[in-house]
């Protein structure tokens, strides 16, 4: 598939009204991924950033997000709300005898959850993922994050191990709870 930046793959409304636009990252919208990705790693919850991102980290990250979009490595969706990012889904291909597998991340900004936001950007991805000849994807969850296990559960995504100790977090060590779901 080819995608282009900016480009709008889907449009849809929140359970709570909202009308919420998915789209491809683009040059130029870096200070909205930078507000974006720093009050995630404010709320120092299920996040493996734990330092603020600069302006200059974001469009080197940009930069080479939309480039790897362009060259079919990776897929990003974004969820805007009034021009304002409150989502991040992504896909990172593998390559050679994995290239029919996919890692899997997303993010919602605080106050937009629990809204099935995260649910049609799965959807949409995962709909994307297989126009893209993706066959498995898997992704890598805090052990005590409930809610996004429950979300992975919910569409279609099974364990398959966990990594012990594989966070570092508040002085703690967590467990990654590893899963995998087929499309």
């Amino acid at each position: 598939m080819n995608y282009k930046p900016g480009q709008v793959i889907a449009k849809f409304t929140s359970k709570k009204g909202k009308e919420i636009e998915l789209r491809i990252p683009k040059l130029g919208d870096e200070q909205g991924y930078l507000d974006f990705i720093n009050s995630i790693i404010d709320e120092d919850d299920y996040i493996l950033y734990n330092q603020p991102v600069s302006f200059e980290e974001e469009k080197i990250w940009l930069a080479k997000t939309v480039g790897d979009i362009i060259k079919g490595k990776a897929l990003y969706l974004t969820a805007f709300y009034d021009d304002l990012i409150i989502g991040n889904a992504s896909l990172g291909t593998c390559k050679g005898r994995k290239g029919h597998v996919a890692g899997f991340g997303i993010t919602i900004k605080n106050g937009y959850r629990e809204e099935g936001i995260s649910t049609m950007m799965m959807e949409t991805l995962f709909t994307e993922a297989k126009k893209m000849g993706i066959k498995l994807i898997d992704l890598g969850v805090y052990c005590t994050n409930k809610r996004a296990i429950n979300a992975y559960k919910k569409m279609g995504f099974v364990e398959h191990g966990i990594l012990p100790k594989a966070i570092s977090h508040r002085g703690n060590y967590i467990d990654e709870l590893l899963m995998h779901r087929h499309l």
